[in-house]
């Protein structure tokens, strides 16, 4: 490519490795210039030839910086982002974490994204956009159907396994997140190879799934969870007192915005999601109704996902709402007198008002108690269920088939998940599953493992975990620029 105009959204770049994708992409671009959507933290060296743009600009509904927008979008483009109006709008709930938002307000602001990414794409010939994350804001997603519809290379990257560090999935989409580890796996097995050895981060994710512990829960229990929750209600409490005083400021003339009614707007919106708040479920609920696991009971284990999150939203595509695959699997699995047991994500904090009580009113299913091991309950179940969940992966660390719901899974290839789409899927997985025609052998979960760590990327997120200690910045930037590029090594 001899000239590339690019955009980078940085996902709290700590060391400079936006910095050091561009000098990357330099290496094979005689032209290299463009945008960066910034969460870099800290001051760093910053590249002369690309414009730095607040994050303000893709995680708000509304700001200044979009506002500049004036070109008009075909009708052409507005068609073909209507598969993805849905998600964009579901999207920007998770700016209050609750669905209190007016229809009207939602599609204005989406509109209002739609303009300004459609021009920027346009005005600045931008042809190839990399998402140091999955996009899971609403003006990066819009930026990303966008993409999508106009026919403009993405890429992006998706935080998958983290043990002292992090590693990211590479995909051209959110669809084929977890393609090129299948790629690999494919090579690996058709090889003749049947050795391989990994390396100390894989060992260590091995080791720590195999000896029943889930990195990060070990000391999570209900009273972690409920300073959480508290946590998080003076967050929201706090939230409530700015944006009152910005209004009165603002009436006054003494803090400026140029858009006073959004201003407002907020204010409703966040009162709206308060008083909604305290008609969620919480933990207090789910302990109420959650249970022990019984002794000799058959069962799919099926742990909830955080939610919002992007492995939910918008990984999981409309199996963001988990209740649907908790129904579509309890009500097959009645066929086989097995129970499903459910339980609650150890960060999750709040739920959708009467959530938990759907879910504990389907026939065969039990909500299971927040101090069971999940590693333990894996051990003892027949099979996994998850839309994108690592207890995928940590069941065929184990040797127990998965079910994956929907088309998010992101562990494509993965020697023990099933993808199913409706109830005959899951009834002919079973079937297979209780007959033996589904095996899991070792040879293979190593092969694939070792596919992993070589397609994928070692990085750090946000200020949640260590970089990995043999994290390579370069490294990294090659793989990414490579994968970009459609280049081989």
């Amino acid at each position: 490519m001899d000239e590339l105009r690019l955009i980078i959204r940085s996902n709290r770049d700590c060391d400079g490795i936006t910095e050091e994708i561009i000098k990357e992409f330099r290496q094979y671009c005689n032209s290299v210039s463009g945008l960066v959507l910034d969460c870099n933290p800290e001051p760093r060296e910053r590249d002369g030839e690309f414009e730095y743009i607040s994050p303000v600009s893709f995680a708000s509904h509304d700001n200044d910086i979009i506002r500049g927008a004036s070109k008009p979008v075909d009708g052409s483009v507005l068609k073909g982002l209507l598969p993805y109006k849905d998600m964009a709008m579901h999207i920007m709930m998770r700016t209050l974490h609750y669905d209190v938002f007016d229809r009207k307000y939602l599609e204005d602001k989406y509109y209002l994204h739609v303009k300004y990414w459609n021009q920027l794409l346009d005005d600045k010939k931008i042809n190839l956009v990399l998402f140091m994350c999955t996009p899971h804001h609403v003006g990066e997603y819009i930026l990303y159907a966008l993409c999508k519809v106009k026919g403009i290379r993405v890429t992006l990257l998706y935080p998958q396994l983290s043990n002292g560090g992090i590693l990211y999935h590479l995909g051209s989409d959110i669809e084929s997140i977890g393609a090129n580890v299948a790629k690999d796996y494919s090579k690996l097995k058709e090889s003749g190879l049947r050795t391989v050895e990994l390396s100390e981060f894989m060992n260590g994710v091995v080791a720590n799934t195999r000896c029943n512990r889930v990195i990060g829960q070990d000391e999570w229990k209900s009273k972690q969870k409920a300073a959480r929750s508290l946590m998080y209600k003076e967050i929201g409490m706090k939230t409530v007192i700015r944006a009152t005083g910005k209004v009165i400021l603002n009436g006054l003339g003494i803090y400026k915005y140029n858009n006073k009614t959004f201003l407002k707007d907020q204010l409703k919106y966040i009162k709206r999601a308060r008083r909604y708040e305290r008609t969620m479920d919480h933990l207090k609920d789910y302990a109420k109704l959650a249970v022990k696991p019984v002794e000799g009971e058959k069962y799919i284990y099926f742990p909830l996902q955080m939610s919002p999150e992007a492995s939910t939203m918008p990984v999981a595509g409309e199996f963001r709402h988990q209740l649907l695959s908790i129904e579509l699997l309890s009500d097959a699995a009645k066929e086989f007198g097995l129970m499903v047991y459910v339980k609650e994500h150890w960060v999750q904090y709040n739920r959708d008002p009467g959530f938990y009580e759907k879910i504990n009113n389907l026939d065969n299913v039990r909500l299971i108690s927040l101090d069971c091991n999940s590693i333990d309950l894996i051990d003892g179940c027949e099979m996994v269920a998850s839309q994108t969940g690592n207890c995928m992966f940590e069941a065929m660390l184990k040797g127990k088939p998965a079910l994956s719901v929907g088309e998010g899974n992101t562990f494509k290839g993965a020697p023990n998940i099933i993808s199913v789409q409706d109830r005959t899927d899951i009834i002919r997985a079973i079937e297979d599953i209780r007959a033996g025609r589904i095996t899991i052998d070792e040879k293979d979960v190593s092969l694939y493992l070792k596919a992993l760590e070589e397609s994928m990327v070692y990085s750090y997120l946000d200020s949640l975990s260590e970089t990995y200690r043999d994290y390579n910045k370069a490294e990294s930037a090659r793989k990414i620029v490579l994968f970009s590029l459609e280049r081989e090594d």
